[in-house]
């Protein structure tokens, strides 16, 4: 566990973070780092099973920092609150982040499973809840209301169809009057 972490985590401070990728969930640099802590002083206590003078050196190290490792963790790996949702057949993978203070929401390309870089960013803040419904395996809608309590909607696709047109950006293609369908929540049918 403490090998795997430590490459995770060098590999992200040094190649992945270059290339615009972070963490799906902010604080999971600071969980994986206490996975790091409780798996070394594990690690050294067990070597030193014997020698009690060392082992009270090592298990206050670790709350040392343990403790840094929160106050950094509440002070910055809490601003944004993360929205992962996965489609019914797991091949899609859908991340918003929504900053606590301004609402803002950032729309992000998963990629590893843990990473994931900022694709766009929604051009309304969100207002309270954001709500998710796949509708196929490789589209999910996203409602949120914004700072007007009017109801707006945010469409994430994946990939193709077999045929090599993508459709990321779906904007230009919608056409005529949506409206909510009753009878499905938040599915949202052409009027």
């Amino acid at each position: 566990m403490f090998i795997l972490c430590i490459v995770v985590q060098v590999g992200y401070i040094f190649i992945i973070k270059n290339k615009e990728y972070e963490y799906i969930i902010d604080s999971l640099l600071y969980i994986i780092n206490e996975i790091i802590i409780l798996s070394a002083t594990y690690l050294l206590l067990i070597i030193g099973k014997k020698n009690k003078t060392k082992n009270i050196i090592i298990s206050v190290i670790c709350f040392i920092l343990t403790s840094v490792n929160i106050v950094f963790m509440l002070n910055n790996g809490i601003q944004n609150k993360s929205i992962i949702s996965f489609s019914n057949d797991f091949s899609s993978e859908l991340v918003l982040k929504q900053n606590k203070d301004t609402g803002a929401v950032s729309f992000y390309r998963s990629k590893f499973i843990i990473f994931a870089r900022k694709q766009e960013q929604f051009g309304e803040e969100a207002n309270g809840r954001i709500k998710t419904q796949w509708l196929t395996s490789d589209i999910c809608s996203v409602t949120y209301k914004n700072n007007s309590g009017d109801l707006r909607v945010f469409i994430a696709t994946y990939g193709d169809r077999e045929n090599s047109i993508s459709y990321y950006d779906v904007a230009p293609t919608l056409e005529g009057s949506w409206q909510v369908d009753k009878r499905f929540k938040y599915y949202i049918k052409r009027k």
